[in-house]
Formats: structure tokens, C-alpha cells, sequence
């Protein structure tokens, strides 16, 4: 690691990402397992509801604490800033975060299946 660099990383981080990584694995195996079990499109259409809502609240978490972070945040960078601007720049680091987009991105397909199985426009 460069000498100079601010960020301590022990390789805690890493591993801690890979052991969520595997468990949203298993979540989406046992997700398709529950899928199967369901007794017809109605259940598995609401259960695909469900699930996109989880991700809309994740993502709603993740970017109400990222603005948190910003404003409670002593970085130098943003010591001059007030409350309302520093807000402002974590809604935009929130948006612009692979976490914020992978989210985003699995709110949607579950919302895309929620219409296959309802049988509505979009369902092929």
C-alpha cells in the first residue's frame, strides 16, 4: 500500500464484501427456490412486489446514510460547506455509487418479473 496514503485498509474490508457477496448469492438462489413454491402468478407476482420494495428501502437507507456521513463529516475538503450543500453532495455521491445503482438495478427486475407475472403490458 502507498506510505501516504489516508485510506487504512487491513484487508477487512475486502473480506467483508465477499462474505455479502456470497450471501446475496444464497438470497437469490433461495429467492428462485421460493418462486417455485408459489401456487400461482398472483403469490409470485407479490412476492416479486415485495422483494423490489426491500431493495426501494435499501436504497433509501443507503442514501438518507451516505447524506448523513457527508454532513457529519470532518473531511477538510468540506469544512467551509454548510449543512444544506454538504447534503447535497452526498445525494449526489449516493446517486453516482455502484451500491445506489446495483439496488436500483434489482428494484427494477424484480418490478419487471412483478409484470410478467401479473400478466399486464411488458409480459411477453
Amino acid at each position: 500500500m502507498w506510505p501516504f496514503s489516508r485510506r487504512q485498509d487491513d484487508g477487512r474490508a475486502d473480506l467483508l464484501a465477499r462474505i455479502e457477496a456470497a450471501k446475496e448469492i444464497e438470497r437469490q438462489v433461495d429467492r428462485g427456490q421460493r418462486l417455485r413454491q408459489c401456487a400461482n402468478d398472483v403469490e409470485r407476482r407479490s412476492l416479486c412486489l415485495q422483494w423490489a420494495g426491500e431493495e426501494r428501502d435499501k436504497w433509501y437507507a443507503g442514501r438518507r446514510q451516505t447524506i448523513i456521513d457527508m454532513i457529519m463529516s470532518e473531511d477538510r475538503r468540506y469544512k467551509h460547506m454548510g449543512p444544506e450543500t454538504r447534503a447535497k453532495i452526498g445525494e449526489m455521491k449516493w446517486g453516482k455509487s455502484l451500491q445506489a445503482k446495483e439496488l436500483a438495478g434489482t428494484e427494477q427486475m424484480y418490478s419487471r418479473w412483478a409484470v410478467q407475472y401479473a400478466g399486464g403490458p411488458g409480459s411477453s
